[in-house]
């Protein structure tokens, strides 16, 4: 790798198959499952999974989350960031090499599509040592259109999490959902010609914090030098355990680094390297010199799973689920809010009563239709007026309420209320106040 503000020194991963490399299809699979289909599937008419920025709803799952959830968007973030620092501590960059959509992306789109219309590293490698020819123009041009279907493809599937993509897909969407679905491709786009690597290693701060969250015992695709070294250029004897220096575990890398010099910002812990050398060495009967292993496993000493630093993460972990489990489990069946009506505090009717007027908004956040209802409590003999309001899944509305208490039932200026929005057994308990004429103190 050449340093940032230096000429482009490009990478021209070989390709190559192993178990690690399965795993990684494998769960490349299923993200690419969740990227395309996800976005289409709905659950009793509701998307399955979506943020909704203009309606500022959050649906998942059968669940609908609003702007008042802010404490549970907050924790379910939090809860994202703890649990990376957990499992990065036990097993190092497994989420770079697996799952994160900058290395899935180029293992899975990039780096084929250039073998199949480029050809294979090598092959790479002579064309553009040869300068600028027809056939290799022509090439990379067939290559940059691929990228940029693609490009659309993945920003069109991803922007379906926040805009419905019946809509999107057909021309419905605003100008501003387009105008994002243009920069993201083209951010995209620019990512696969050009940027690759380097947005890992120069942009992603993960690769620079992950030094503080991993220690000896953390797992990292290592080398073996205690087997390793010195290399010997070539075959080897019968029953010598060498590194032949192939530049095999080189070649594959999709960062162009060699795993041999030691642990390296830049390293995805894909395990390309390990299944190239394990092809090379299972050719002399050998085990491969390169696999997941800890710096304390490597020195002939035992890796220990429960250590302080996982422990630690691993009790922060429970805390913020057991917090995002108390929230939900106390979270109100749907939201209402109560203000008072704008123009006066209180009126006095002609018959002496007390009359206060509210504005009760509701918002059905369940997942179906609820009628609300309204009441009263804490001033004896009131008198409460609030129409029944029908609303559907998603639905809000204000009802205006009209709250009135006699003369006698009331001994302060200030009198503390509670209004009970209501859908069957289920109830929203807000709590105000009621303004009366008395004089303090009674």
């Amino acid at each position: 790798m050449g340093p940032f503000h230096g000429e482009r020194e490009w990478v021209y991963a070989q390709d190559v198959r192993g178990k690690y490399h399965t795993i990684h299809r494998i769960s490349a699979s299923l993200l690419h499952v969740w990227l395309f289909v996800g976005p289409w599937l709905m659950l009793d008419g509701r998307p399955l999974f979506r943020f909704e920025l203009d309606t500022r709803r959050i649906y998942a799952f059968g669940q609908i989350f609003t702007a008042q959830d802010g404490v549970l968007i907050m924790l379910s973030a939090l809860l994202a960031a703890v649990a990376l620092f957990f499992f990065t501590s036990l097993f190092g960059r497994l989420w770079c090499g697996y799952t994160c959509p900058q290395s899935v992306f180029i293992i899975n789109w990039v780096l084929p599509i250039e073998q199949f219309i480029e050809g294979d590293r090598g092959e790479r490698l002579r064309r553009d040592k040869k300068g600028v020819r027809w056939s290799t123009t022509f090439r990379k041009g067939l290559k940059f259109l691929a990228f940029a279907a693609i490009a659309l493809a993945l920003s069109g599937s991803f922007m379906g999490f926040f805009v419905d993509p019946r809509v999107l897909w057909t021309g419905g969407a605003s100008t501003a959902n387009y105008t994002v679905l243009a920069f993201f491709t083209t951010l995209w786009f620019v990512d696969f010609a050009w940027f690759r690597e380097q947005a890992c290693n120069y942009l992603c701060p993960y690769a620079r914090f992950q030094s503080v969250l991993m220690d000896e015992e953390t797992l990292t695709v290592a080398y073996d030098m205690n087997r390793g070294e010195p290399r010997q250029k070539g075959k080897l004897a019968k029953g010598e355990d060498h590194c032949v220096d192939c530049n095999r575990c080189v070649v594959v890398c999709p960062t162009g680094i060699d795993i041999r010099d030691g642990f390296q910002l830049e390293c995805w812990s894909c395990g390309r390297c390990a299944d190239a050398c394990e092809d090379v060495m299972g050719r002399f009967d050998l085990p491969s010199l390169v696999y997941y292993s800890t710096e304390a496993e490597l020195e002939g000493k035992t890796t220990r799973w429960l250590r302080p630093r996982s422990l630690l993460y691993a009790s922060v972990l429970a805390a913020v689920v057991a917090a995002i489990t108390g929230v939900i489990a106390l979270r109100d069946p749907f939201q209402a809010t109560v203000n008072r009506a704008p123009g006066s505090l209180f009126v006095v009717d002609d018959d002496g009563w007390t009359r206060n007027t509210f504005l009760v908004h509701i918002v059905n956040t369940q997942p179906t239709e609820g009628t609300f209802t309204i009441d009263v409590e804490g001033i004896d003999g009131v008198e409460v007026t609030a129409p029944e309001r029908i609303l559907a899944s998603t639905a809000e509305a204000t009802v205006p309420l009209v709250v009135r208490a006699a003369p006698g039932s009331y001994t302060s200026r200030t009198v503390p209320i509670t209004v009970q929005v209501k859908d069957g057994d289920r109830s929203v308990a807000v709590p105000v106040t009621f303004k009366t004429q008395a004089k303090e103190g009674g």
